[in-house]
């Protein structure tokens, strides 16, 4: 369907405290609008603060640690290291 062209696919959305708020809850929303559907991934269990200009912003929900994906292990920055294997992580189990 021409309205629904991300239907039945899962993105991966790679966040840690102190995210750019607007730049996950704003790509998050035109892939919720897309029909994807959507898992934050962290490093941190649970939850993780967003920072909203100049000051803390909301609380988002994890839905899965780094952990459970091998592409995103590694012994350096995860931050840097999710971004080089993002792509190469598949968020079904």
């Amino acid at each position: 369907m021409a309205d629904e062209p991300l239907k039945g696919l899962t993105g991966a959305i790679l966040a840690t405290e102190g995210f750019g708020q607007v730049e996950l809850t704003e790509p998050r929303k035109a892939l919720d609008e897309a029909r994807a559907r959507t898992e934050v991934v962290s490093p941190k269990a649970d939850r993780v603060r967003g920072w909203k200009f100049t000051d803390w912003g909301d609380e988002i929900r994890v839905d899965s640690q780094a952990r459970r994906y091998p592409c995103l292990q590694s012994r350096n920055d995860p931050v840097v290291q999710c971004r080089r294997w993002a792509a190469s992580c598949r968020l079904t189990p």
